[in-house]
């Protein structure tokens, strides 16, 4: 199971990656809100050239039509971007007006198998679970396990992300369920560098 480091630090990300135990980043805006659109995609580029794997970002927008406005101006960020989408009916609207222009996208936040389904047939390229805050490994583990089942009854080939996870037990779980990548702060990921066997 691959790591990826949850941070919204561009000095962390390149720090850490040359240590050589992360392969991609998923962005943690929290604490950034009201910072305006050229900033917010400024900083954005920064964390993007300073990631040498995927960088998934979410985005802000709650209506299609700005949805994919600015998924498009997040994919012009990088090639390695991966952009964060709801499995809301607006939007799924948001991942097929994305999926034909190239853009690579994450479905962020499914709770069902139809979840899933919807996603995979708009175009959506990896998936992410909606975890609360109080998530036990358990609970991980079994969202994980939605997404992989479904994954593997409608014959779709895609990653499961599931993050950003607080637990070495999450971890661990959500790699035994089938994820491919786990999203890690920098305190777990530091953990997990130092002990054996690796995740």
């Amino acid at each position: 199971m691959k790591l990826y480091l949850h941070s919204g630090d561009a000095d962390e990300i390149r720090h850490e990656q040359r240590r050589g135990v992360m392969s991609g980043v998923t962005v943690d805006e929290s604490g950034r809100a009201g910072q305006g659109i050229e900033r917010r995609l400024d900083w954005l580029a920064a964390i993007a050239a300073a990631a040498h794997g995927p960088t998934c970002v979410t985005v802000e927008t709650a209506e299609p039509e700005g949805m994919v406005r600015e998924a498009v101006a997040l994919a012009g960020l990088g090639a390695n971007v991966v952009v964060g989408l709801p499995p809301t009916p607006g939007g799924l609207q948001a991942i097929a007006a994305c999926a034909p222009r190239g853009i690579r996208i994450q479905l962020r936040g499914y709770r069902s198998m139809t979840d899933i389904e919807l996603g995979a047939r708009a175009g959506a390229q990896w998936f992410t679970p909606a975890l609360d805050a109080a998530a036990s490994a358990f609970d991980v583990a079994e969202m994980v396990r939605v997404a992989v089942g479904a994954l593997r009854t409608y014959a779709r080939s895609a990653p499961v992300l599931a993050g950003p996870l607080q637990t070495r037990e999450q971890a661990v779980e959500a790699g035994l369920a089938g994820a491919e990548v786990a999203s890690v702060g920098l305190a777990l990921l530091q953990g997990v560098r130092g002990s054996a066997p690796p995740l």
